[in-house]
């Protein structure tokens, strides 16, 4: 009733400020994002940018946000949006944008959720979330926006959530996309499938179903299948660098690890946008993490920040700089780790939630870094305003102290909580070496195997992978 309440006088407040529309907006009834301007093919173009966003393909989102400012250059809330999905960097376009839009004849809807833009993006993520929903409550029948509200909910509720979306909006793809993935990792593999074959058949004509499907049958082992379906995502879109980066991951899992990086540099070398290029960049540096070449890793990453800090891009110099430090900590290399974070905090750049979990994971066995990871990742859940993704990281600190500590039981509690799978495996990938180094090895191997059978990606999920193929060396 309280949140009812607080959502209700929070869009008043937008309707006061926003005041009456603009005289030359166009009325439209399909149920979409009420938008303040007269062109509707500027209109169009904007919204396709939202579901491109939501169907995982950025560049064409960016390039549909850029158009619709090209068609009506007066129109601020465009405007605002082509500067959010400029580069996270360019702080000044951001803010020149939200200003302009409070100047301008912006709808309460578009107001909402450009303040829920910028509160996410300034660090306040429980402010956001509360935004982003008062936004899908002035337009309630605009799926884009109860998608953007659904996904920031947390784990525990999105089952419920997105149950209910899909009969809303049955024909909206990106909803059955997250539903599948959240059916999937609740364990309900064959009706995550079923979602994903669903999003398949709405979307036939866009590549990011197949990845998905591609994705979820390489979780399952069927790699043959996997392979297929990316290959129909890259028929579809040979310039999909996510269907490059699933075929490298499938050649991983195969044992071709520099077969993957072959595919990797080859898509890497014709990409066209410095985003693109910094993703797949990534992507191989989550190749040496995957072998447990943790040396490799920190170097490849340390390359990449050095570059890309040279080139003015900013996001990518931070992430790299963190990546190389978690990977220099896991090879033992503990003053690569400290220069690596401290070269990361001179980069600037927008407010990380999770720059407490990084701190620890460049540092694991130091008990004074841990309790001030672990005391800053309590005042922030104190606090009510963490990032969804607080509590787990909260979680995992905790567990990495108790490890430290000697009790690996108490660890496997903590790690139990964390609902990030590829998080929760990356402790238990510390809990056994913490087992292994105490001579429980037999318990090491188990959890060891279980990682092993089931392989994750992206950088905690490749660095859990590399860390149980070194305790299977050292030990067996």
């Amino acid at each position: 009733m309280l949140r009812r309440i607080l959502l209700s006088c929070l869009a008043a407040a937008v309707l006061t400020l926003s005041g009456p529309p603009a005289a030359a907006q166009v009325p439209y009834d399909d149920g979409r994002l009420e938008l303040s301007t007269s062109s509707p093919e500027a209109r169009a173009a904007l919204l396709e940018a939202f579901d491109e966003s939501n169907n995982i393909r950025a560049w064409r989102a960016t390039e549909l946000a850029e158009r619709a400012v090209e068609l009506d250059p007066d129109w601020a809330f465009a405007g605002f949006n082509a500067a959010y999905r400029g580069p996270a960097s360019d702080t000044a376009a951001r803010r020149a944008g939200l200003r302009s839009l409070f100047a301008a004849d912006a709808s309460a809807a578009e107001l909402t959720w450009a303040l829920a833009v910028r509160e996410f993006t300034s660090g306040r993520p429980a402010a956001g979330r509360v935004l982003l929903q008062a936004a899908s409550e002035l337009a309630p029948d605009d799926p884009a926006l109860a998608y953007s509200a659904a996904v920031n909910r947390p784990l525990s509720e999105r089952r419920a959530v997105f149950t209910e979306l899909t009969g809303r909006f049955p024909d909206y793809g990106p909803i059955r996309n997250i539903y599948g993935y959240t059916l999937f990792g609740q364990g309900e593999r064959e009706a995550g499938i079923a979602q994903i074959e669903a999003y398949v058949r709405l979307e036939p004509d866009h590549p990011n179903p197949y990845d998905s499907y591609a994705e979820l049958l390489q979780m399952t082992g069927r790699y043959d299948e996997a392979e297929r379906h990316y290959r129909r995502a890259l028929a579809v879109d040979p310039a999909y660098s996510q269907g490059h980066a699933g075929l490298a991951e499938v050649r991983q899992l195969r044992g071709d690890a520099e077969g993957a990086r072959a595919l990797l540099r080859e898509t890497q070398a014709s990409a066209t946008t410095p985003a693109e290029r910094d993703g797949l960049a990534n992507q191989l540096g989550y190749t040496h993490l995957f072998e447990g070449d943790f040396a490799g890793a920190a170097r490849h990453y340390e390359r990449l920040a050095e570059e890309a800090r040279g080139a003015g891009r900013n996001g990518t110099a931070r992430f790299a700089s963190w990546f190389g430090a978690m990977a220099a900590a896991a090879a033992g290399d503990t003053r690569r780790a400290s220069t690596l974070m401290r070269a990361a905090d001179a980069v600037p750049g927008e407010p990380d939630p999770s720059l407490a979990l990084r701190r620890a994971l460049a540092a694991p066995s130091d008990a004074a870094t841990l309790r001030d990871a672990e005391a800053a990742l309590e005042a922030m859940v104190a606090g009510g305003d963490a990032a969804l993704r607080t509590p787990d990281d909260l979680a995992f600190v905790r567990a990495l102290r108790d490890v430290q500590a000697g009790d690996t039981d108490a660890a496997a509690e903590h790690a139990a909580a964390i609902d990030q799978n590829s998080l929760r495996q990356l402790a238990r990938a510390f809990i056994a070496r913490g087992l292994a180094a105490a001579g429980r090895r037999a318990e090491a191997g188990a959890i060891r195997d279980e990682i092993v059978a089931e392989p994750l990606f992206g950088v905690y999920g490749s660095m859990a992978r590399g860390m149980a193929g070194s305790i299977v060396i050292a030990n067996r």
